[in-house]
């Protein structure tokens, strides 16, 4: 027998899931800037880059980049490119919807929006497991290591996309 109440929880939850990925994905623009420094603020500092705010809006000035934007700028991407290769140089997602799905969502969008683009690069610390889970799922791979590269003493892992 089935339970109506629990039909229920299961709609409301499959209806707020959905609700969480709609957001609409476009081009950073100036006045995402402050959005954007908000979100990194209270995001942890990690052995190989910290959020210092002269150094994002740095970025944020001569990068390329995107914004997953709901009621608010849930996720963004930044990258340098040089045709056909991008590199992505920072990334983050609002903590409120970690494990969402955003940032997958948003790096499937910006491979698709950017076409003349076939091979993406990023950087990542091998204790990100997080990360690595996502990248992994993005069909990122593991194409060299640089030791000693962060200040706790870890290697970075250089991965590879490749845009079909």
């Amino acid at each position: 027998m089935v339970n109506e109440d629990s039909m229920v929880n299961e709609d409301s939850k499959a209806n707020r899931d959905l609700m969480v990925n709609k957001d609409s994905i476009r081009k950073i623009t100036t006045a995402d800037f402050p959005s954007i420094l908000a979100l990194t603020a209270g995001l942890p500092q990690s052995a190989g880059f910290s959020w210092q705010k002269e150094k994002l809006l740095s970025e944020l000035q001569s990068a390329e980049g995107y914004v997953s934007v709901g009621e608010s700028v849930s996720a963004f991407v930044l990258f340098r490119t040089a045709a056909p290769t991008a590199d992505i140089t920072v990334l983050a997602t609002r903590p409120a919807v970690l494990k969402k799905g955003k940032m997958f969502q948003l790096l499937n969008q910006v491979f698709e929006l950017e076409q003349g683009i076939a091979r993406w690069l990023i950087e990542v610390h091998p204790g990100n497991g997080g990360a690595l889970a996502l990248y992994k799922k993005l069909g990122f791979k593991k194409i060299s290591e640089r030791k000693n590269y962060y200040s706790d003493g870890q290697a970075c892992w250089l991965l590879e996309y490749l845009h079909k």
